[in-house]
């Protein structure tokens, strides 16, 4: 059983300095998530992080990739794409 966490968190310092100036009760929510993830050891898997926040794994993960991909606006609109829309 792996114990580890699979999430590498790029600019893991505007982490910190986002969430010192966050008001949005939502981004800072997501920015705990992530500083969290950042700050406690490995052996704290991701679920327990979740279950401690009352978050589902399913949703942390997008937070996660949203920050990777994008930083901050991303994580702000987490479940847009970059990926140009399909035309009709």
């Amino acid at each position: 059983m792996n114990t580890g966490r699979r999430t590498d968190i790029p600019d893991a310092a505007m982490i910190r300095v986002h969430l010192a100036d966050e008001r949005d009760a939502a981004m800072r929510l997501r920015l705990v998530l992530l500083n969290l993830v950042v700050e406690l050891p490995a052996s704290v898997t991701l679920a327990d992080i979740c279950r401690g926040m009352d978050v589902p794994a399913s949703t942390a993960y997008v937070w996660l990739r949203a920050w990777r991909e994008r930083g901050y606006a991303g994580l702000k609109h987490p479940t847009e794409t970059l990926r140009p829309r399909a035309e009709a």
